[in-house]
């Protein structure tokens, strides 16, 4: 059902809605205080929290964006909401590439690493600084860096981790903006409704009023009413006059005996 034009206004209140998330300015400045590990799985987590609210914001009501979001479900962790965001077309190719290095470079910090690193496979890790730069180089930042040796360098990786975070949140809450919340299909009941009142006071809107009469049971009433919707669809598609449509349908009843 479609919504009214006051809801399609009224801010989204969900569990995934933007009401207590922090903008990306926000998060650089609590990262401040954040060891680098802190910084890693804070900004991962934030990139996550902004993937659900995108998911959200395509969900048909307000309980089923929270029931799908929530871990166990089908959109319940950074990995699903990736996979979905990109399936919707809410996300581009080089953005669902950034969201899994983060996702890497966050697993690596979250996770023990058994090759000998233990818990210390942060921004000083060789696999950590290559991600990082191929980050600084897929959103094009490497070109402010004349000497591209100083993008390995050991003290910038933080802040290239950041810049390249901060520049992706910022394109998926410009993207929540263009987004609008899907509707559910039209109901039989609705779709003759809304034919009725479109054809008022035509001999089609007329042939409608008279299906309704000639079937008292509202189930075959709404089941011969969408038999003419079809044949007025078909009809209009051929420029076919409504005197004809209503023709058309009444020879419909006459072949098959009705």
């Amino acid at each position: 059902m479609s919504r009214s034009k006051k809801q399609e206004n009224t801010p989204y209140e969900s569990e995934y809605s933007l009401r207590d998330i922090p903008d990306s300015d926000a998060i650089l400045e609590m990262l401040k205080e954040e060891s680098d590990r802190g910084a890693i799985l804070i900004f991962g987590a934030y990139l996550e929290e902004l993937l659900g609210v995108l998911i959200a914001e395509l969900c048909v009501s307000n309980s089923l964006a929270d029931s799908i979001l929530k871990v166990g479900t089908p959109a319940g962790d950074f990995d699903s909401r990736i996979l979905l965001a990109s399936a919707l077309g809410l996300i581009r190719e080089n953005e669902v590439k950034a969201l899994r290095i983060i996702q890497r470079i966050r697993n690596k910090a979250a996770h023990f690493d058994r090759s000998g690193r233990g818990f210390n496979v942060l921004f000083d890790s060789d696999i950590t600084v290559d991600q990082i730069v191929e980050l600084t180089t897929m959103f094009g930042y490497d070109r402010l860096v004349p000497d591209r040796k100083m993008l390995r360098n050991r003290s910038l990786i933080r802040s290239q981790f950041q810049v390249a975070g901060h520049h992706l949140a910022t394109r998926l809450l410009m993207r929540r903006l263009t987004l609008k919340r899907i509707t559910l299909p039209q109901s039989p009941e609705e779709q003759i409704a809304e034919l009725t009142k479109e054809y008022e006071g035509s001999v089609i809107g007329e042939r409608l009023l008279l299906i309704k009469s000639e079937h008292p049971d509202p189930h075959e009433a709404t089941n011969y009413s969408m038999i003419f919707r079809e044949i007025i669809l078909k009809g209009n598609e051929f420029s076919i006059s409504p005197e004809l449509i209503v023709a058309q349908y009444n020879k419909y009843l006459v072949d098959n005996n009705i």
